[in-house]
């Protein structure tokens, strides 16, 4: 077998080009083809069909004004402002999505540094062979504050205690904007 370096032209095919290559050949499911913009895109470019498949179970979200810090440490500490206030006061758990692994770590830190329970702290990252698992293996308890990357997951995996479903279910905080590499 002989191996040669890659390039440009032997790996890389457009969208454009995909899609005429096997034009009415391809079949496939997802949930995020976007607003309706995009979906015209997606006909028009691409000259593809769409359906719209309605969820299983309806949304029950509530989305709040977002904070917005000046800087690193307003910025930690609004955070752990939040998570707390509605861990303890309201009896939910909470999902703290951060961007990178040591925003991960430095939470977690600042979090039992400003007096949560560390049995009731968990980090959702990397287990053995690089899958992504949380540190505990029990249905998520009111007053659980887990903290987790993007890729890690966005608690969709998540087993929630009756408690917190009945307390308004899992309290998500999106610390950052994602970028969109698509």
């Amino acid at each position: 077998l002989t191996l040669s370096p890659e390039n440009i032209v032997s790996i890389f095919m457009s969208y454009f080009g995909y899609f005429n290559k096997y034009k009415g050949r391809i079949y496939g499911v997802t949930g995020t083809t976007g607003k309706k913009w995009h979906h015209d895109f997606l006909k028009e470019v691409y000259d593809v069909s769409l359906s719209i498949i309605p969820t299983f179970i309806p949304k029950d979200e509530t989305e709040f004004s977002p904070i917005i810090a000046k800087n690193k440490q307003e910025w930690q500490l609004s955070i752990i402002d939040v998570a707390k206030r509605v861990a303890v006061d309201q009896h939910r758990a909470v999902l703290i999505i951060m961007e990178t692994i040591n925003q991960v770590e430095d939470i977690e830190k600042l979090l039992i540094q400003s007096g949560c329970k560390r049995q009731q702290v968990f980090t959702y990252g990397v287990g053995s062979g690089n899958q992504y698992t949380l540190d505990v293996k029990r249905e998520v308890q009111s007053q659980d504050i887990i903290i987790a990357t993007n890729l890690a997951g966005r608690g969709t995996d998540l087993a929630l205690s009756s408690e917190v479903l009945k307390n308004c279910g899992l309290h998500v905080i999106a610390s950052s904007l994602s970028s969109s590499v698509r």
